[in-house]
């Protein structure tokens, strides 16, 4: 539940390539901000596309969905001793920061 009052967080729903260029926009921020990445630029769509486990990308979506966030996993490794171990991302944006829309 958010603790923004009065706004709901956001509807989650299946990140896609039609989120592309605000999933881009909102990591891009994130580097901005300095606190997200040890990356200087994003991926494009392609490599952001192929980097991620399609089954756990998700995008937090405003009244007017726009998107405000987003959330994907990479996996850690491809030797079988990692099997299911991934590292998230979770990216909120600025402009949205504050209304629990992480928690959703």
């Amino acid at each position: 539940m958010s603790t923004h009052v009065g706004r709901a967080p956001a509807v989650i729903v299946p990140l896609h390539a039609a989120h592309a260029d605000e999933v881009l926009a909102i990591y891009q921020a994130g580097i901005d901000a300095g606190n997200a990445t040890f990356e200087t630029s994003p991926p494009t769509w392609e490599s952001f596309d192929t980097a991620k486990l399609p089954e756990h990308r998700f995008a937090a979506l405003d009244d007017d969905g726009t998107v405000v966030g987003w959330a994907a996993v990479t996996p850690v490794s491809n030797r079988p001793a990692y099997a299911g171990v991934v590292e998230h991302s979770v990216y909120i944006h600025p402009g949205a920061r504050g209304r629990g829309i992480a928690s959703a």
